[in-house]
């Protein structure tokens, strides 16, 4: 957890990839939001993503953990606009398993 006094993230307390965890969540799904970012990647985006992550720094610099929360929930919660719009716009790159 975050040591306020220290203003550090103890690195003891990182849990492992192989755990229940947002490390390991990330890291098992890696593989599909690099695909998302290569089929999305242009310079618009490259900005939008580099203006969240801007104020995802500027709300950890303050120390402000709602508003921090907010923006990387924001940034993470994007992949799944921009799979909708890649599966719109190339449909027959995507099988759809529940019908």
């Amino acid at each position: 957890p975050w040591n306020q006094s220290a203003g550090e993230l103890g690195t003891s307390e990182i849990p492992n990839e192989s755990e229940a965890s947002p490390f390991g969540m990330i890291s098992e799904n890696k593989g599909h939001m690099d695909r998302v970012r290569m089929l999305t990647l242009n310079t618009s985006s490259q900005n939008f993503a580099l203006n969240e992550h801007i104020a995802i720094l500027d709300a950890l610099t303050a120390r402000n953990p709602d508003a921090a929360s907010d923006a990387i929930d924001k940034h993470l919660s994007r992949i799944l606009v921009q799979i909708d719009e890649i599966k719109a716009e190339n449909h027959n790159w995507f099988t759809d398993l529940a019908q």
